[in-house]
């Protein structure tokens, strides 16, 4: 293509960029409450100090510095070879390598007059540099950047450029005239805005441009009457940036999100959204923040799909109250149109694939610490995938708890758990269920060592409704619960790949018995086998819910070992391996299905596990169930990573688990990830998912991310399954100009959920390196 049709090309996008750009970060700024400020101190009652190599005339009215002068008053401090200062008016006149320092913001040029207290005055030919005023970054929240970035923020940067003159307006206001701004490094103008006035208000962290153009890799975009874009992480009402992307299902959409600033703690942005292949639809999101509620409101509505022959809607609300008297509450309230929403209009996996839709509100009391109690609703709406339908869960109607563990009394844990829950279902027998579970405990703890006798009585009550060939009436279960706990903690001295730690060996036993009850005539409302893991290990019952309580006469045995850091007591290694020895068969099952049998063999699954940093750069964790009487390999999770420095990551993980701990057969699935940096400015970025029983790719993603420094573009081809012979394509393309637009679509939340560790190029930290930069003299292995 020839040079000039190429920058014809680039203009027409970099206008879409610019013309629905003012509010980048309107959306991903969070709401706030307004603080009243104390009271500022004036600017002219402000002392002043002057030093240079020399001082004439009279310090009443008239002061003439020559040689090195440096004026300072208030946040204004300026240098210069030679300045006349007035002190009545409070007026410095500067001549010759004028710079002026305000705040952090740093002005240059030949020639200055300006009231230093006031902040008031013109400047000739300035080249200035401006800092930002509110970073995303806060050490109390070190997340806050990241979390800041997933909503759509930019990340802050410094400004820069020049103009004809510059008018100081007061504090943190500027006026320029004929002026050039950009966020790239000097000598690096791969972009910049052509203003002929351009107004800044650091302040209110928003700039204003009149009769403007933007100027990208030499392409400029036709000039404008008028535009206004944030600085660093300002909210203000305008359109933000339109996103485009492709996916096979949908085609082309774009979506034009339009920001409203309504108050500092609301504001609400609304989005057309337009689908090629299904029509235009309109999403709503309303945000509110009160000091005891906050919460997100949102609908979706797609009239007439052209797909599905039909009217299309989504709507959710979130909302969470704290009060200052115990009480907290909140409501998650999730419906759509129809079972196949998420599928055909969400090109985010993990949005595509959802089954279950919460519908619940709940309230809560919890004052003095050692107890709570909440009252809940929950339903839930479920979206079947005709070909692999899955279960209703039953509805909680409503859902009353009460937990109790006072640990002040003398020598002794005292507990109550107390629930009643009324539960229903269209389909299924419906009835309500109380729980009683009083417990008593005696925990004795040394440095190195522990033992804690419990004992407790668990009684349930119900009450059934009669259905179909199933008798109501009444049911009631009654039994008590025993159980030790005790370990030892010993501690050595070690080295380890030339570095000292600390070690601990750690071996428990858990014993625990539970007298056999009938059970088989009460239904399962929400009760399932529980995952064998860890803490199952060391828990009182099998199942998970409350309709079924374990038989158990059983012996646990584990043992746990800690590398940790003798300077910092920071964790960096842990092994476990643990059993369990039965005493009695199993005679409590789930049902009386096959896949239901009770346990026979007298020795649990082996379960072992290792997790942690092996080096400075490698992490690996895993853990694998071994069925001791079958011989055979039962599950296993396995996963390493490598990153030796920011931006520069590799996982691979292999997840497998036997047919006979399934219903849906086995499972075999590797998974590699990775974000590599190509050149020192080029970035791979890519992921696979695959089923190795057969069921080829399940997912995958690859792109590229190029950081010029002031600009980062981004191409990414996701691919996935969203339900049975259902599959979904989308591409991102995204250009960001650093600190002040970014057009295409967002894909940062998908590439962190696709690859752990991702990290966006332009939020590496100053000082932190890439490989680029360490060369071989490092090993990977080699601890620091």
């Amino acid at each position: 293509m020839p040079e000039s049709k190429l920058h014809a090309a680039m203009a027409v996008v970099l206008a879409m960029s610019v013309l629905h750009a003012p509010s980048a970060w309107g959306q991903a700024q969070g709401l706030r409450l307004d603080r009243a400020m104390g009271p500022q101190p004036s600017g002219e009652d402000l002392p002043t100090f002057i030093r240079a190599d020399r001082l004439e005339g009279l310090t009443e009215t008239e002061l003439e510095a020559s040689g090195n002068v440096e004026i300072r008053k208030g946040t204004s401090t300026l240098y210069a070879d030679h300045v006349r200062y007035l002190p009545e008016d409070d007026e410095a006149v500067a001549t010759g390598n004028v710079r002026v320092l305000v705040k952090g913001d740093e002005i240059t040029g030949p020639r200055l007059r300006m009231r230093l207290g006031e902040t008031l005055g013109i400047f000739n030919d300035p080249v200035f540099n401006l800092a930002p005023r509110d970073l995303l970054r806060d050490p109390d929240e070190p997340d806050a950047e990241v979390t800041a970035i997933e909503r759509g923020a930019l990340p802050p940067v410094r400004s820069r450029g020049d103009a004809k003159a510059l008018r100081f307006l007061g504090p943190d206001r500027y006026r320029m005239s004929n002026a050039r701004f950009t966020t790239c490094e000097p000598g690096q103008d791969d972009w910049f805005v052509n203003a002929e006035e351009l107004h800044v208000d650091m302040e209110r962290e928003v700039a204003t441009a009149r009769n403007f153009s933007l100027t990208f890799l030499g392409a400029t975009t036709p000039e404008f009457p008028y535009f206004a874009f944030p600085l660093n992480n300002a909210r203000k009402s305008g359109f933000l940036p339109p996103s485009l992307s492709l996916s096979g299902k949908n085609g082309a959409e774009v979506t034009l999100p339009y920001y409203w600033n309504i108050a500092p703690n609301y504001d609400a942005t609304i989005t057309p959204r337009y689908i090629a292949k299904r029509g235009v639809q309109l999403q709503t999101e309303f945000r509110y923040l009160q000091p005891e509620h906050y919460g997100v409101l949102r609908y979706e509505t797609l009239p007439s799909d052209r797909q599905f022959d039909e009217s299309r809607w989504g709507a959710s609300i979130s909302h969470q109250s704290v009060w200052t008297n115990g009480w907290s509450g909140y409501i998650d309230y999730a419906k759509v149109s129809d079972d196949d929403y998420f599928r055909d209009l969400s090109g985010n996996l993990s949005i595509a694939t959802q089954t279950y839709l919460k519908q619940e509100a709940l309230l809560q009391y919890s004052r003095s610490g050692w107890w709570y109690a909440y009252g809940r609703v929950q339903k839930f709406q479920v979206l079947q995938d005709p070909l692999a339908p899955i279960p209703e869960p039953y509805e909680r109607v409503p859902q009353l708890l009460l937990k109790v563990l006072n640990q002040d009394a003398t020598y002794l844990d005292l507990g109550l758990d107390g629930e009643y829950v009324k539960f229903d279902h269209p389909t299924l027998q419906t009835g309500s269920r109380l729980i009683a579970y009083p417990s008593i405990a005696l925990p004795l703890t040394t440095p190195g060592a522990f033992i804690k006798p419990k004992i407790g009585w668990h009684a349930t009550w119900y009450d059934l409704d009669d259905f179909q060939n199933l008798d109501g009436g009444r049911r009631t279960r009654s039994v008590p619960i025993a159980s030790l706990d005790a370990g030892l903690i010993f501690e050595r001295e070690t080295r380890w790949l030339g570095v000292d730690w600390l070690q601990t060996l750690e071996p428990r036993l858990y014993y625990l018995y539970v007298p056999y009850r009938r059970q088989d005539d009460i239904p399962l409302f929400d009760t399932t086998i529980a995952d064998f893991n860890y803490s199952q290990l060391f828990s009182e019952n099998a199942f998970v819910g409350g309709d079924r309580i374990a038989d158990a006469n059983q012996l646990t045995v584990g043992v746990t070992s800690r590398f940790v850091s003798p300077t910092t007591g920071q964790e960096m290694l842990r092994a476990f391996i643990g059993q369990r020895y039965y005493f009695e068969d199993q005679r409590v099952t789930l049902s009386n299905a096959p896949e239901h049998r009770p346990r026979s063999s007298d020795i649990s699954p082996i379960l072992a596990s290792v997790s942690g940093r092996v080096a400075p750069d490698w992490f690996v964790e895993a853990t694998a169930q071994y069925g001791w009487d079958e011989r055979e390999l039962e599950r296993l999770n396995a996963g390493v990573r490598y990153s030796p420095a920011p931006a520069s990551v590799i996982n691979l993980s292999y997840r497998y688990t036997n047919a006979s701990q399934t219903t849906i057969g086995e499972i075999s699935t590797v998974d590699l990830s990775a974000q590599w940096p190509l050149t020192d400015r080029l970035y791979g970025l890519g992921r696979i998912n695959y089923d190795t029983n057969g069921g080829g790719v399940v997912e995958r993603l690859l792109g590229l991310e190029y950081n010029a420094g002031c600009w980062i573009i981004r191409a990414v081809f996701h691919d996935f399954k969203t339900a049975t012979n259902q599959e979904t394509r989308v591409f991102f393309l995204q250009l960001e100009l650093n600190g002040f637009s970014r057009l295409g679509s967002n894909p940062f939340n998908t590439l962190r959920r696709n690859i752990p560790g991702y990290t966006a190029t332009n939020l590496i930290r100053e000082g932190e390196t890439s490989v680029f930069d360490r060369g071989d003299s490092v090993s990977p292995w080699q601890m620091q």
